[in-house]
């Protein structure tokens, strides 16, 4: 016994199937678009909380001392050194320092560093 559909009710459910998956995409959209939103406001007010509580006077100089030279490990030339405290100058910006180079030993981990650092970059919180 076959059951026979006509064609304007089968036009009419997928009709109001693709409106109802539309209408939830639009509403998820503005859900996530207002959320950004808030959340966007609160780390803006906390950024102006933080500005207003350390205020800085624009007259008064602080002179960076001069950073010392790092300590190196036998073997490393200093080529090496200016290379790495480059790389760590760009990416960490000017606020930091290269304090030591030293050769990283194969018995301290059973990765490679790039292995280690393929790992912390891959696990590391949002």
């Amino acid at each position: 016994m076959e059951m026979q559909m006509e064609g304007s009710y089968v036009f009419i459910v997928v009709v109001t199937g693709l409106v109802v998956v539309f209408l939830g995409l639009v509403l998820l959209i503005l859900f996530v678009w207002l959320m950004g939103k808030i959340f966007g406001q609160i780390n803006k007010s906390k950024a102006d909380k933080k500005k207003a509580a350390a205020p800085v006077s624009e007259k008064t100089e602080v002179k960076a001392a001069a950073p010392a030279a790092p300590v190196v490990e036998d073997g490393i030339s200093d080529e090496v050194v200016a290379v790495i405290t480059a790389a760590v100058a760009a990416v960490m910006g000017t606020g930091c320092a290269v304090k030591s180079v030293r050769k990283a030993s194969a018995k301290s981990s059973r990765r490679t560093a790039w292995g280690a650092q393929g790992i912390n970059e891959s696990t590391r919180a949002f």
